[in-house]
């Protein structure tokens, strides 16, 4: 868990059924950037890895992006395939973005598609609103992003709406709201 978290203790508490106290953490936060598993082989998993090598091959060929969702139960390697994968793509120089959504719940601005664009903006997880404010305008300044989708990054980014947006945003109903950040 300290690879993927900021944690620091909270001392012990008893608990029934267990004959000792246990250590407790208290999560501060998501790490950044966890440790790469680089250092320990990567073994099996052959079928998996030609799959997404096959990917590789495909963006590097059409010089177009693929998405890849990842899912399956906890200890099963996912992280582990991901790292060699992302590897993989980096020794062919094939830029890559990562999502990470933890099954027990996400907060607000958490969700996968928000951590995408913030990866594909440069921000880290724990980017503060100035960072991610800076990043939109130079999605908006660097043409990545029309000005008119600005209500829509502000949603993904988590950021509050500027007042002359706000009426616009709250006029919106949820099926506009859902479009217009698919489309941006």
């Amino acid at each position: 868990m300290g690879e993927r978290f900021d944690t620091s203790t909270a001392g012990e508490i008893s608990l029934q059924g267990f004959s000792r106290p246990l250590r407790v953490w208290r999560i501060s936060g998501a790490v950044a950037e966890p440790q790469s598993a680089g250092t320990r082989p990567f073994v099996g998993r052959r079928a998996e890895i030609a799959q997404l090598r096959g990917l590789l091959e495909t963006c590097r060929d059409q010089a177009r992006g693929h998405l890849v969702h990842v899912c399956g139960e906890a200890g099963i390697g996912k992280t582990r395939l991901i790292e060699e994968f992302v590897r993989q793509a980096q020794t062919e120089g094939i830029p890559t973005h990562k999502a990470l959504v933890l099954d027990f719940g996400t907060g607000k601005g958490q969700g996968a598609v928000r951590a995408l664009v913030g990866s594909l903006l440069g921000l880290e997880v724990s980017a503060d609103a100035a960072a991610r404010h800076d990043a939109a305008a130079r999605a908006i300044t660097g043409g990545y992003v029309d000005s008119e989708q600005l209500v829509h990054l502000n949603d993904l980014l988590d950021l509050a709406q500027p007042a002359e947006l706000h009426t616009i945003y709250d006029a919106m109903d949820n099926a506009a709201r859902l479009d217009g950040k698919r489309r941006t």
